[in-house]
């Protein structure tokens, strides 16, 4: 069973909502769980906040904290997954914001560096360090925050969450 329909089963199950803000995914894990009949009884929302003026005005994210962590950063994408979350009036909120690609303002160290918040019981970030093209990496940060919410629901109901 792929990711998106384990986790599908697991939310229609429980009756939970996912909510999705991404940024360089550029809707590749919406696409995923839009691919999976029926998913209008768990996707609520997924919204593709490209630049920060769209992180500002659909997401609410301060100016200024743009400014002093910048968009790719723990911070903003823990935020991104908070306010899409309750946004959408969802469960969960998921969130990416990475580099795929060198750029003129971003130190090369960084091309590949992806965050991916998840908030479900409490909010969790997660990095990763991607390589290939542009579309190779959309596919593996969707692959990976995929297998990170994976972990993160099936955790909590073996747990005895409800």
């Amino acid at each position: 069973m792929r990711k998106t329909e384990r986790i599908s089963k697991i939310l229609s199950e429980k009756k939970l909502k996912i909510a999705v803000a991404e940024s360089c995914t550029g809707g590749f894990i919406s696409n995923a769980f839009t691919n999976i009949p029926g998913a209008s009884k768990f996707f609520t929302l997924g919204v593709v906040t490209y630049s920060n003026e769209a992180k500002q005005k659909i997401l609410g994210i301060d100016e200024n904290t743009l400014k002093q962590y910048g968009a790719v950063s723990e911070e903003v994408a823990s935020l991104m997954a908070r306010n899409v979350k309750r946004i959408a009036c969802a469960d969960i909120g998921l969130s990416t914001t990475g580099y795929l690609a060198p750029a003129k303002d971003v130190p090369e160290h960084m091309a590949g560096i992806i965050y991916a918040g998840i908030d479900f019981k409490h909010t969790s970030i997660y990095t990763a360090k991607l390589t290939g093209n542009r579309v190779q990496m959309k596919t593996q940060a969707c692959s990976f925050v995929l297998q990170k919410l994976q972990e993160n629901i099936e955790e909590f109901f073996t747990l005895g969450g409800r």
